[in-house]
């Protein structure tokens, strides 16, 4: 324990390590947030320094090696790493939806659209309405130039939230109409 206040401490400043002494949730959820925020303002080495110090205080917190998963995705382009710990979340929480839109994303990105369709499946499995979810399935569809199956799962996107699967309707839609397809 005295490592990780020595963490706090040159991460927060003296405040935290005193928070640490006499609430240990406040310190978890400062990690978190802060951890968060140097994501969001790309210091990812920061945001794994807090995760790292999160995750020494409990191992299993779903979102903080689902953040950790995150920072290696998108800041490192670790995918390996970043899948360790989405395979790590779907242990531990295996009915959080937006996991395995992760882990999709990563096999997309690494032209494994089986298992990245496998996947988004097993997204929409756990919550039907999950846009995202679609709007990969679309992206997975043109890549494979199945041009209509992709404009259909955009459209499902549209309907459940997703406001970037619109330019891509649009795309398809017009790729369909001058006959560019490969259908």
């Amino acid at each position: 324990m005295k490592r990780i206040f020595v963490i706090l401490s040159l991460t927060f400043g003296m405040t935290m390590s005193l928070w640490a002494q006499s609430s240990p949730m406040l310190v978890m959820t400062a990690l978190y947030k802060s951890a968060y925020l140097h994501q969001k303002d790309h210091r990812p080495d920061d945001a794994m320094l807090c995760l790292n110090a999160l995750l020494s205080i409990d191992s299993n917190l779903v979102q903080a090696i689902a953040l950790k998963g995150y920072v290696y995705e998108d800041s490192y382009a670790n995918y390996d790493s970043a899948i360790i710990c989405y395979n790590r979340v779907a242990e531990l929480a295996p009915r959080y939806a937006q996991n395995y839109v992760n882990i999709g994303h990563i096999h997309y990105i690494q032209g494994r659209y089986k298992e990245a369709v496998n996947s988004l499946e097993k997204a929409i499995e756990i919550d039907s309405n999950y846009a995202d979810a679609y709007f990969n399935l679309g992206l997975i569809a043109n890549e494979q130039h199945y041009l209509k199956d992709a404009i259909t799962y955009m459209r499902k996107g549209i309907e459940k939230g997703s406001a970037a699967a619109r330019r891509w309707v649009d795309e398809y839609e017009e790729k369909l109409a001058s006959g560019k397809a490969d259908e």
